[in-house]
């Protein structure tokens, strides 16, 4: 009889700490796994790499695959993207934002942003969601977790997992595409850290005025 005990209050503890590591769905934006994505992204070191993939409805224009690194210490921001039609770099050191161009080794100062949003999560998600705009959360059939927010008419679909809350892909559809056309953009996060070394334009190359 001790020991059905102990098999049962043994087996009752493994439920109950089965669920304690479960991420909670919102019913809200402010209880969101998004907003909380949000906050992370506006931290003091981060590096976040990303897949991005266009689907488009018609004809293709453009790059339909391209991967994406953001690197931010501090005030200091480094943006990479690799697409077929050639690499894009940007810099933002000093207050300063600056697009370098690797092939010819020049650094050419901008007036504006560059390919920079106004913050990291800006430029890592594009248009942020608001409190207003939370629409659902539920569990799928993976056990991880999806979040919709309505934008504007523009729905973005947050996918994250169910155990650690990390976010695996965003997706949406667009109809801001030239020639009638629209596309599904999904955006998928390869790997994310909390942590970035020392960013500082490349040495060795010329700067164009």
């Amino acid at each position: 009889m001790r020991k059905v005990l102990i098999y049962l209050t043994a087996a009752m503890m493994s439920f109950a700490l089965s669920g304690c590591g479960a991420v909670k769905v919102a019913d809200k934006y402010e209880d969101s796994l998004t907003k909380a994505y949000i906050e992370k992204l506006d931290g003091e070191k981060l590096t976040v790499n990303l897949t991005v993939t266009i689907d488009y409805d018609k004809e293709k224009i453009g790059d339909d695959s391209y991967s994406q690194l953001l690197e931010v210490n501090g005030e200091n921001r480094h943006l990479f993207e690799s697409l077929e039609s050639g690499d894009i770099e940007f810099y933002q050191t000093d207050g300063k934002t600056w697009r370098v161009d690797a092939k010819k080794k020049e650094i050419h100062p901008l007036d504006g942003n560059g390919y920079f949003g106004a913050d990291n999560a800006d430029t890592v998600l594009g248009d942020l969601p608001e409190s207003d705009d939370f629409v659902s959360a539920e569990k799928d059939t993976d056990g991880n977790i999806r979040e919709t927010f309505d934008i504007d008419g523009t729905v973005k679909v947050f996918t994250y997992d169910g155990k650690t809350g990390e976010l695996i892909d965003m997706e949406y559809k667009t109809d801001s595409i030239p020639g009638d056309n629209s596309a599904v953009i999904k955006l998928t996060v390869n790997s994310f850290k909390e942590d970035c070394g020392e960013i500082k334009l490349p040495e060795g190359y010329t700067m164009i005025d």
